[in-house]
């Protein structure tokens, strides 16, 4: 039968005998952690190293070709207004560019309407119609925003916004006032009904061109692109270019 004895009996100290034996080894695990970590740093210092003087050897070898020889500088006194480049064929001197006009974002400006709060509903508009849906499409992407008969004036700002952009109804003036985010006829924006709902709306909210404040429209539906409106109607103004 095997006999155990514990240190209190044989009078060792065998915590101290382990942890005695077992220090060896962690001495060198940390050795050869501290090692691998010095690997580690050198490894990444050469990769710096292959990395610069790969560029220096390509930018050296472009220095085989006289196009390295004859770059030209440029300076522009608005660099708000335009950049430039020139070639290394480009003449000596000093070019005057004149902008005759810079582009602008398309803007609608709503006609008129019977609402004297952010709070005032299509319903009280007139509207009784369903669910209108409204297709906004801006810089060629289409979003469809949906309006009900209970849906305020902030409601179609908001969602006019969230469509991509720039909307906000002056209770003062009782009219729309919406404009593109970004400049340029590539940006440009139309509103148009995609079902009757939608186009009918649209006149009711005077943002369709050729709206009056009456609400009525001479045509089924509102799309407006390029055109101008009737007297106390909602305008659609055209961008321009530089």
């Amino acid at each position: 039968m095997a006999i155990r004895l514990s240190g209190m009996n044989s009078g060792l100290d065998t915590d101290s005998i382990v942890k005695a034996l077992v220090s060896g080894y962690t001495t060198k695990k940390e050795k050869y952690e501290k090692a691998q970590t010095k690997l580690g740093w050198k490894q990444e210092s050469w990769k710096s190293l292959n990395t610069k003087v790969y560029s220096l050897y390509s930018n050296i070898s472009n220095l085989r070709f006289s196009s390295a020889y004859n770059l030209k500088k440029t300076s522009v006194s608005d660099m708000t207004k335009a950049t430039v480049t020139a070639s290394s064929t480009a003449p000596n001197g000093t070019q005057s560019l004149k902008i005759k006009e810079t582009a602008k974002a398309g803007s609608l400006t709503g006609a008129q309407i019977n609402a004297s709060s952010s709070k005032t509903t299509l319903a009280q508009l007139g509207y009784t119609g369903g669910d209108a849906q409204i297709n906004v499409n801006t810089g060629g992407t289409t979003k469809t925003i949906t309006l009900s008969a209970t849906s305020t004036m902030s409601d179609v700002e908001k969602q006019l916004k969230e469509a991509g952009l720039n909307a906000s109804y002056d209770s003062n003036y009782k009219r729309f006032y919406i404009s593109s985010k970004d400049t340029g006829v590539e940006n440009d924006f139309t509103l148009t009904g995609a079902n009757a709902a939608g186009a009918s709306a649209l006149y009711k909210l005077g943002i369709a061109v050729g709206a009056s404040a009456d609400g009525t429209r001479p045509n089924p539906y509102g799309e407006y692109a390029g055109l101008s409106g009737k007297n106390n109607g909602s305008t659609k103004k055209p961008h321009s270019r530089i």
